[in-house]
């Protein structure tokens, strides 16, 4: 187990010092390279997982090796937590994107907390109702735009979310397969997707690192 992070550290917004203490203490760290992936069982699904630090995509695959990213998440996001869903047999996994930290937080201890905590109760109602939103904006985009828009809409999220970040850098090691799996197309049309926005003046790139251009000014129907 991995040296627990102090209480006032950590990326929980709304939640005070002896609320996060309480989650660290129910919980364990795992620190994780760039590229591990951690598969994740209907059991601890169902546990509480958030990113403390780098960025983790929630993957889910099918036997076949077929995988779609749902959500790429960064410092404060969280994963599970909730009764895992029934249906089709998909596996799910978190891949770091570079070097990252988890909290887990098991299922029973955690369901205790939000019994006996309003506030932490209060703030997890907050983080799922952010989870349902963004999962309503990526199925409009899904609908409405074509995979260039929905790529570029993708890494100016990034470059604003990250922390201590300045809009436009996204210092992540991000593969065209791991933009592809997030927007739900190949990776060939995310490779020409790319060049025309960079092409365009929307967006620099070097290697698997992206920067959104700030003088990009065409309207967005957001």
């Amino acid at each position: 187990m991995d040296p627990m992070p102090h209480p006032a550290f950590l990326p929980l917004d709304g939640l005070d010092r002896q609320a996060r203490a309480r989650l660290l203490d129910l919980g364990r760290v795992r620190t994780l390279l760039g590229g591990d992936r951690v598969a994740l069982q209907p059991d601890s699904m169902a546990g509480l997982h958030l990113v403390l630090s780098g960025a983790v995509a929630l993957q889910a695959s099918l036997a076949s090796g077929r995988a779609a990213v749902m959500a790429l998440l960064l410092p404060g996001d969280t994963f599970g937590g909730t009764t895992p869903f029934e249906g089709p047999a998909f596996g799910h996994a978190a891949l770091s994107i570079g070097p990252s930290r988890l909290l887990t937080v098991p299922a029973p201890p955690f369901r205790d907390l939000l019994a006996r905590e309003p506030g932490v109760r209060r703030w997890f109602e907050g983080t799922l109702a952010e989870r349902a939103r963004r999962v309503e904006v990526r199925l409009a985009e899904a609908l409405l735009l074509p995979p260039g828009r929905r790529l570029e809409r993708l890494l100016r999220d990034l470059a604003s979310r990250l922390p201590a970040g300045d809009g436009v850098e996204i210092p992540l090691p991000l593969t065209q397969d791991l933009l592809a799996q997030t927007i739900g197309v190949t990776r060939e049309t995310v490779n020409r997707s790319l060049r025309e926005l960079a092409h365009a003046g929307r967006i620099t790139r070097r290697g698997p690192r992206y920067s959104v251009c700030p003088s990009s000014t065409e309207a967005d129907p957001w």
